[in-house]
């Protein structure tokens, strides 16, 4: 049984490392409160001290921030979800066929999300329908026009008749 390699954000090293430079509780309790080594805790202590003067030797930058504002931003989903409602409405109105025919496998668009958004199955693609043997429609007949000269006749009846014609059927 193999185990991933963990890793770690700088927020949460950041809560390890305080409370290590703290020394309310020893470096052994943090790393089983944690579930790290301790030897782990103690290099990110050492990295942080040695690197503590840097913190305040930079000046204090504001960096202007290329962010759009969030209005644009929901307003931006609003408009997509609408645009996707409508697609999916729309492309219920064309036929399967022709759905299926609109699913590019080059597109950037997985696939998956294809079939999703144009509400078909995958199967729909791949699956090509077997033709029914001249046997088996003429089976079928018989029985449709059996019914018309004596609509009496049940499924037993109708079986029995097919029977006798030479057809193997049940």
């Amino acid at each position: 049984m193999s185990r991933t390699r963990r890793t770690f954000g700088k927020d949460f090293k950041a809560k390890v490392v305080l409370e290590a430079l703290k020394e309310i509780d020893t470096i052994e309790v943090l790393a089983k409160k944690y579930e790290l080594l301790p030897n782990q805790i103690s290099i990110w202590k050492a990295e942080a001290i040695r690197n503590l003067a840097a913190v305040f030797s930079q000046e204090k930058t504001v960096v202007a921030k290329d962010e759009i504002p969030t209005e644009k931003l929901y307003a931006r989903i609003d408009q997509l979800t609408l645009e996707n409602d409508f697609l999916k409405k729309k492309s219920g109105l064309v036929s399967l066929s022709e759905r299926v025919k609109m699913v590019d496998t080059k597109n950037k668009l997985s696939t998956v999300k294809q079939f999703r958004l144009l509400e078909i199955h995958r199967g729909d693609l791949y699956y090509k329908a077997k033709q029914e043997s001249s046997e088996y429609l003429e089976i079928m007949r018989l029985p449709d026009q059996q019914y018309f000269s004596t609509p009496f006749y049940g499924f037993r009846k109708l079986t029995i008749w097919l029977k006798d014609l030479g057809y193997n059927v049940n």
